[in-house]
């Protein structure tokens, strides 16, 4: 404040300057008193200093003097006698014309005006360098105009000290607004009220509604004429602030001017922050309207809900309580809460809906996340509801989820398209992948592969897959992430296999088919039918009795197929080898039986009587 004060007051000096430049004199010759009138023609104006202009008009003989003149000057403290100021100044051959003359330059050093009233003395002698000088009677009061000099001292553009606040300061006393101008024209101007002064800098046009208090703009405003009429900068509401720009305005204009104080305007252009505590940072065109909103920049962007935000871009809305843009264009938050981060086009409609960015895309659900992408779309039905990105994809109802991919449709509740394309989970809890899967009852896990066929659950909480190129699940690999554990459906087949390489197993040990035969041939074998499946049965044995008797397997209620097929084949070895020992003694006893019947014929052909 000091240095606008300072400022102030060397503008007025400058002004004082000018009228000590053309302050006039009293010149008495012969006896006679005569005021000097004003000079013909313009006045030459010096640079403020130490020395200033003195004029008059000599007489001599009751006749105007024509010719050139010596002249000397004293400085007094006293109309008469007193002590002499400073030392006197001579100034010879002055040209007297008409019986006017100009001494330009009396200068009786920096300290000759403290303040103290001061006369000068005259003396002339005429012609120039003739005789001795004549001194002209009374001495001549100086008037306040030359005090300027003083006023130079006590107010020094490089600083000043020893000054008093209470006593000593640039304005007015009175209830009047004080301007600076610089070429005639306003560039600052304070204005009291009891409140808070009102201040206004920038192009004189610049305005603060009457009975505004508290209100600053900082600088801009225009003569230009494209805002229909000068573009000025306004402040209408109370301790409203512009910082600059031009044509923006702090408060609504609405008349009252209390109603919607404390907003905001940075600078840029044709802004408008007509919330209350509402700010524009800057920009075109943009406006916050809601109590305690904001615009950060960009253009034709608006924020009309309370603590609304719109952080930049173009043409984007923050239209209800506490929403969000960040940027991009022609985007809408317009749920309360409610967030798009950018892109274009992007709407989020619901409370805490949000919309990360993308194209075209759509929250309307409560509480609905949309990640990005292109005309994506979470319906008013889909609550907690979320897409991560991808295109024309669409979830309506509440906690579903496409997380990507194209034209997928989560419509059941809790459903999940994890993406790919065309695939649809319509039943609660449903998930869907790959292509054109379609999820049509409640917990179903479906998975079609790139086949252009539909792939629909048949049937509710049913896992199918369409894998044309085979199915294997791996469940242990080696050091270098080979698989050497699982099973595998191979493309076209219809059974499980396990993998059985032998680089893949260890600790060999042989088995005894006789007693795999023995412990099988006492092992329950029974049908029967699990509790969760009615009117079909199985046969086999249980888990406990097969790990019981064969003590094969991860534990005792499972059995797996290989130890199933190992035991079986195990058997066929054991009853192969009873097989073979069989055939041995029936290959033996049929050599024996042949011998008999051999012995046997041989008797019997001895026994035989003999023929006479």
């Amino acid at each position: 404040m000091r240095r606008q004060s300072l400022l102030l007051f060397g503008i007025m000096l400058a002004a004082l300057t000018i009228t000590l430049g053309s302050s006039r004199a009293q010149v008495v010759t012969d006896g006679a008193l005569v005021p000097a009138p004003e000079p013909e023609g313009p006045v030459t104006l010096a640079s403020l200093g130490t020395a200033f202009t003195y004029q008059g008009r000599l007489t001599g003989g009751g006749a105007l003097v024509n010719g050139n003149c010596d002249f000397q000057f004293s400085l007094f403290n006293a109309a008469a006698g007193g002590t002499q100021i400073g030392s006197a100044q001579t100034k010879s051959a002055v040209n007297v014309s008409s019986g006017f003359f100009t001494i330009p330059d009396l200068d009786f050093g920096a300290g000759a005006f403290d303040g103290q009233a001061r006369w000068l003395e005259i003396a002339v002698r005429c012609p120039a360098g003739s005789g001795s000088f004549t001194t002209l009677n009374p001495r001549q009061t100086l008037t306040p105009v030359p005090y300027a000099l003083h006023a130079a001292n006590a107010w020094a553009l490089g600083g000043n000290s020893g000054t008093n606040p209470a006593t000593q300061f640039i304005g007015t006393t009175d209830n009047q607004p004080l301007e600076l101008r610089v070429n005639n024209a306003r560039v600052l101007r304070l204005e009291p009220n009891g409140t808070s002064p009102n201040i206004i800098a920038g192009y004189s046009g610049n305005s603060v509604t009457s009975g505004v208090v508290g209100a600053t703009i900082a600088g801009g405003g225009s003569l230009d004429t494209d805002c229909s009429g000068p573009c000025v900068n306004r402040v209408t509401d109370d301790y409203g602030t512009i910082g600059g720009g031009y044509f923006n305005r702090a408060g609504n204009d609405a008349g009252t001017t209390s109603d919607r104080p404390y907003a905001t305007v940075g600078g840029g252009n044709q802004n408008v922050a007509s919330g209350q505590y509402a700010t524009v940072s800057g920009g075109q065109d943009n406006t916050a309207q809601g109590g305690r909103a904001t615009v950060g920049g960009g253009s034709d962007n608006i924020a009309n809900g309370d603590y609304a935000t719109v952080g930049g871009g173009r043409e984007n809305a923050a239209s209800s309580n506490s929403a969000t843009v960040g940027g991009g264009y022609r985007n809408n938050a317009s749920g309360s809460y409610a967030t798009v981060g950018g892109g274009v086009g992007n709407t989020a409609s619901n409370n805490y809906a949000t919309v990360s960015g993308g194209l075209e895309n759509s929250a309307g659900g409560f509480y609905a996340a949309l990640g990005g992408g292109y005309n994506n779309a979470i319906t008013a039905g889909g609550d907690y509801a979320t897409i991560g990105g991808g295109s024309f994809n669409v979830v309506n109802n509440s906690y579903a989820t496409v997380v990507g991919g194209r034209e997928n449709t989560a419509s059941g509740q809790y459903a999940t398209v994890s993406g790919g394309f065309s695939n649809t989970a319509a039943g609660d809890y449903s998930f869907a992948a790959g292509r054109r899967a379609q999820g049509n009852h409640h917990g179903v896990f479906l998975f079609a592969d790139s086949n252009n066929f539909n792939f629909p659950s048949t049937a509710a909480n049913q896992f199918r897959v369409r894998a044309t190129g085979g199915v294997q699940f791996v469940t242990g690999i080696d050091g270098s992430g080979n698989p050497v554990a699982g099973v595998q459906v191979a493309a076209g087949g219809g059974s499980w296999s396990s993998l059985s390489d032998r680089n893949a197993k260890t600790d060999f040990a042989p088995v005894n088919p006789r007693m795999i035969l023995a412990r099988l041939a006492t092992l329950p074998i029974q049908t029967w039918r699990y509790k969760t499946q009615v009117g079909v049965r199985h046969i086999g044995p249980t888990a406990q009795d097969f790990y019981a008797a064969f003590g094969v397997g991860e534990d005792d209620t499972h059995i797996a197929a290989i130890d199933a097929d190992g035991v079986a084949l195990a058997a066929i070895q054991g009853l192969y080898q009873l097989a073979q020992e069989q055939a041995a003694e029936i290959t033996a006893l049929r050599a024996q039986i042949a011998a008999l019947e051999a012995r046997l014929a041989a008797l019997e052909q001895r026994s035989a009587p003999v023929a006479p």
